[in-house]
């Protein structure tokens, strides 16, 4: 993964860590606390919305709500499931706007939804008939 994400970030201004690896963290709480206290500044959790339909049996996971922003990306057909989730109807109450999201101190919860253009095929389709370097190379 770690090597697949800095091929992903190549030209990029996203820096890619082993935090997680280097703190011995498994949870993403824990992960979200570690990052907090070593960085000191604010963070903002992006998600796809097929984890967010999941997000619920997730450890922690209203209170991960309360440490930090929450942004969701569409990945169709997964938007209308992960908003109809247990976790999804919780945050649809804290829904804002993408302008807001901008600006600093985003009280928490906070619900971002983003919408991007979508690819036609999907990734594991493209995977397979272009290959995996290509792939990399076509979705950077």
């Amino acid at each position: 993964r770690y090597n697949h994400a800095i091929a992903l970030t190549r030209n990029t201004p996203i820096t890619i860590s082993r935090f997680e690896q280097q703190h011995n963290l498994t949870y993403s709480a824990d992960t979200i606390r570690a990052l907090k206290e070593s960085y000191g500044h604010e963070f903002i959790w992006l998600m796809g919305s097929d984890n967010l339909a999941g997000f619920h049996k997730w450890r922690e996971w209203q209170a991960i709500t309360k440490m930090l922003p929450i942004a969701v990306y569409d990945r169709a057909p997964h938007e209308k499931e992960a908003l109809e989730s247990e976790a999804g109807q919780y945050l649809s109450q804290h829904i804002v706007t993408l302008d807001r999201a901008t600006k600093p101190s985003l009280p928490t919860p906070a619900l971002i939804l983003l919408h991007f253009e979508m690819h036609a095929e999907s990734g594991t389709r493209l995977r397979k008939k272009l290959g995996k370097s290509a792939f990399l190379a076509h979705t950077n």
